[in-house]
This record gives structure tokens, C-alpha cells and sequence, in this order.
């Protein structure tokens, strides 16, 4: 399939955009910091098309670029930071590639340009990265309309994926929305007083280990340790230590607490069977992954309540995904009556089966190809 590239390229300019800078510093996230917070994650950060990349270009990858001819750098002490830049395509209907199955104009890569944030846009600014994104357009678009000629947009699959992108684009002005409207002190203040036990931190026992392969070089080296004087136990982890993460940090395994279930429960109860810092657990103790462990408490911290000035972040974006999720249900609540929707429990036509059975039982449960959609 033959492809007539033009000069449109030349057309597509970065061009100063002040309005742009302004938009993005309006936002309520912007600049928001994310460290220390608990979950750390935007109101938006489920979305299917979080994190997509138009055209083939990921945000790493961009962000890459962008670092290394300078676009992210920080200003100088006396240099105001540049502002940002936006896609300006002359004439938006010129022509950067033209074919029986494909067209891609100027406006096309300037509207992918534009759709990136604000401080990656700047590694656009050679004349090599705006002929990718003409490029990656084109490819793209040739793969879909050889896709449409092999009616691959009839599969159901496809016809999934579809309707998840048009819900998207439902449910997006909400989410921006949501984004934007403010959360009231009071509110963070009462999310805080109802919810403690998200923002209390349990007790917790710091603990230095040495971690051995068989249980009697662990009984061995427990009874080294003990005749030992306390100064010793780091030169005893990096000797006899086979667990090379602890072993780095001279046996300092961290904090273990009760409910957080990332470590072995035997190992838990042996150290908050423990007074006092610098006790030993007095037997070699057995875990489920066949290791043997010695151990000393390092430190022991009762439970503490997180202050809320530094959970406000956290809690407002709980908030705005709590409000979205009541907005996004009452969408398609409304839908559904406007539609005259009377659904069934999909539990009651559909059941699980061993993967070699699911065939026979499709058959048996009338399961049509379309099934699913």
C-alpha cells in the first residue's frame, strides 16, 4: 500500500502557550505533593486509560527524552522557568500523509501533541520527534483499517473494548470534575474522626535476623551468638547469614506488626514474645518456606494514631473518589431506567468449571459467542 508522505510536517510549530501554563497551574492536583501519603494514588488513577500513550509514545518514554535535552531540568537561581509549549499547525487541514486506507494531517499531530501535560510537551520541540508522531499516527491508522478489512471490529472482544472507551468518555467530564471540585475542611476533618482504624498505625517490633538454610548450623550459630558480646552479631550476619537482603543491612529485618500479613506468623509471635531491646528469641525459629531464623528485638513501638495534618491529601483524594464512584453509579442507574433495564444476577447463568469442562459447559448453559457483551 503505497503512502504519499508531504512537507506538512513544516507547517507544525511549537508555539509558546500561556493559556496552557495557566490551565494546568488552576488545577487543584497541580503540584500536589505525594510523599508520605498513604495510598498515594489520584482520583483518577483506576481509569482503563490512565497512563495511556497516544500514538504509540509512552510517558516514560517521553519523559526520557524530555530529561535529557532539558525540558524537565530545574531553572537556574536566576532564570525564570520556561513556559510551556503547545503544537501550533498553521493550517490544520495540511496533509502529513495521504492513502487509499490512511490521512493524517497537521491538526491530527498537533491535537496527540497537545493531549500530552504540560512539561512533556517540550521534547517535541526537535524536528525528528514531530516526524514520529506523524509516523506513529500513519502506522497506526494503516493497522486499524487493515484491522476493520478483516472485520476483526465485529469480534466480540473488540466490541468490548469499544464500549469500555465510549463509557470512558461518559464518565471523563465527571472525573474532571470531580478533580476540580474542592474538598471542605470539615469534610477531611469527619472522613478523619469516622474512619481511625485506616489512620492508626498498629504496635510494631523492630528486629535484627540471621537467616540459615538447616537448623542445627542454626542452633550452632544462636548458641555463638549468645556467648558472644552484643557488638558481635553484625560480623555473625554477614559470616553464617544466607538471606542477602538483611545480610546487606548487618541482619536489620525492619518493622513487623500483627495485621499486616507480609511476614511469617511464627516470626511475629517470636518477637513480640520479647520484653526488651537486645533480647534474643531462645530457640531457632521454624517458617513455612523451610528457613531458620534467629532473632533479636531491636526496638518496640506502641500503636499511634497518624496526625491528620499528615494524612489531608490522602483523605481529600478518598473523598473525590468516594463522591465520583455515588456520581458514576447514579449515571448509570438513571441509564438504566431510561432503558428499562431488568437485570438477573449474573451468578444465576453463569457458574465456573475446570478450563478442559468449560466447552461442554457452555454447550449445556446455551453460551453464545457473543456471550459477554
Amino acid at each position: 500500500m503505497r503512502v504519499a508522505w508531504t512537507a506538512a510536517t513544516l507547517w507544525l510549530g511549537l508555539a509558546i502557550s500561556h493559556g496552557a501554563r495557566a490551565q494546568d497551574a488552576g488545577r487543584p492536583d497541580a503540584g500536589a505533593p505525594d510523599a508520605g501519603r498513604v495510598d498515594a494514588g489520584r482520583a483518577d488513577a483506576g481509569r482503563p486509560d490512565a497512563g495511556r500513550s497516544d500514538a504509540g509514545l509512552s510517558d516514560a518514554s517521553v519523559t526520557d527524552a524530555a530529561t535529557r535535552d532539558g525540558s524537565l531540568g530545574d531553572a537556574g537561581p536566576d532564570e525564570p522557568p520556561a513556559p510551556p509549549l503547545r503544537a501550533f499547525a498553521r493550517d490544520p487541514s495540511a496533509q502529513v500523509a495521504r492513502g487509499r486506507d490512511v490521512a493524517v494531517t497537521a491538526g491530527d499531530v498537533a491535537a496527540v501533541i497537545n493531549a500530552r501535560p504540560a512539561a512533556l510537551r517540550g521534547t517535541f520541540a526537535a524536528a525528528s520527534e514531530l516526524d514520529r508522531v506523524g509516523e506513529e499516527l500513519v502506522r497506526e491508522r494503516l493497522l486499524a483499517a487493515e484491522a476493520r478489512r478483516r472485520r476483526l471490529d465485529r469480534d466480540p472482544r473488540i466490541r468490548r473494548e469499544l464500549d469500555r472507551i465510549l463509557a470512558r468518555a461518559v464518565l471523563d467530564p465527571l472525573v474532571d470534575a470531580s478533580l476540580r471540585e474542592p474538598v471542605a475542611a470539615a469534610d477531611v476533618q469527619r472522613y478523619y474522626d469516622s474512619h481511625p482504624a485506616d489512620f492508626t498505625r498498629p504496635e510494631r517490633v523492630r528486629t535484627s535476623v540471621i537467616v540459615l538454610e538447616d537448623e542445627p548450623t542454626a542452633r550452632r550459630v544462636l548458641a555463638m551468638v549468645r556467648r558472644s558480646r552484643p557488638g558481635a552479631f553484625r560480623g555473625i550476619v554477614r559470616r553464617f547469614s544466607t538471606d542477602r537482603r538483611s545480610r546487606r543491612r548487618s541482619g536489620d529485618a525492619g518493622f513487623w506488626d500483627r495485621v499486616g500479613g507480609g511476614t511469617d506468623p511464627a516470626l511475629v509471635d517470636a518477637a513480640f514474645a520479647l520484653a526488651a531491646p537486645g533480647q534474643l528469641v531462645d530457640h531457632v525459629v521454624a517458617t513455612q518456606d523451610e528457613l531458620f531464623y534467629i532473632i533479636r528485638l531491636d526496638e518496640r513501638r506502641p500503636a499511634e494514631v497518624i496526625p491528620l495534618a499528615d494524612l489531608r491529601v490522602t483523605i481529600e483524594s478518598r473523598i473525590r473518589r468516594e463522591r465520583l464512584g455515588v456520581l458514576e453509579d447514579h449515571v448509570a442507574s438513571s441509564l438504566a431506567h431510561q432503558a428499562g433495564v431488568q437485570a438477573t444476577p449474573a451468578s444465576r447463568v453463569v457458574r465456573m468449571v475446570p478450563e478442559r469442562a468449560s466447552a461442554t459447559a457452555g454447550r449445556d448453559a446455551g453460551v453464545s459467542r457473543d456471550a459477554g457483551r
